[in-house]
């Protein structure tokens, strides 16, 4: 049995915590795992950092006085900076982790609309993504993160598609997540959910799931 502790910081007021071991049980898998979330949750935060979070850029957007999309998308900023914080947190735990060096290529959406768009976009691709690795670990506390994470993101797309998607569960079950395998998403491809163009190659694709 592991001991755990609790990794807790706080940022604007807000406090965080996920257990992380105190073992030196690390191994090569979770060390790819956590590596690869370090990146695709920087990229993350990145999005949201190219446009000015201010209420103007998002009254041209439809829906915008229902949504409250500045204070909302203001706290997804800061929940996805803090998610790009903890996998720090959990990886400084695993013997032989160093923070991957990505030069992401970086979006620029030219109004609140196009925004929305590429978040609900990626979002959903980093919530079918994690989905899938969390299977992909070898300890509780990677799997906790890995897990949160794609709750965290699957929270933000289901908020971005209730108020800029016309029907969010349509009857042929197109609405379901996928399951993104991280080989897919670093693809660099037309397919859809593919982000390798965007990711850059600072990550390779963690090794499948443990038997």
């Amino acid at each position: 049995m592991h001991f755990l502790r609790f990794a807790t910081f706080f940022l604007s007021g807000v406090s965080t915590s996920i257990a992380v071991s105190n073992s030196n049980c690390s191994n090569s898998t979770d060390i790819q795992v956590v590596q690869y979330a370090s990146a695709i949750q920087a990229y993350s935060y990145l999005l949201y950092s190219s446009i000015p979070l201010n209420q103007t850029f998002f009254s041209s957007a439809s829906n915008s006085s229902n949504a409250n999309y500045f204070i909302n998308i203001q706290r997804m900023a800061q929940q996805n900076y803090r998610g790009a914080l903890l996998v720090e947190i959990v990886g400084s735990n695993i013997t032989g982790f160093k923070s991957p060096k990505c030069n992401f290529t970086s979006l620029t959406p030219a109004n609140a609309t196009e925004f929305l768009n590429e978040a609900l976009y990626l979002e959903t691709s980093l919530t079918g993504d994690f989905l899938e690795l969390s299977g992909y670990t070898q300890t509780a506390e990677v799997s906790e993160l890995i897990n949160w994470l794609a709750v965290q993101h699957g929270t933000h797309s289901t908020y971005i598609a209730s108020f800029s998607q016309p029907v969010i569960f349509p009857p042929n079950g197109t609405s379901f997540v996928p399951i993104l395998p991280p080989e897919y998403v670093l693809g660099t491809g037309n397919e859809p959910y593919m982000l390798g163009q965007l990711l850059g190659k600072c990550v390779t694709a963690p090794k499948g799931p443990c038997s």
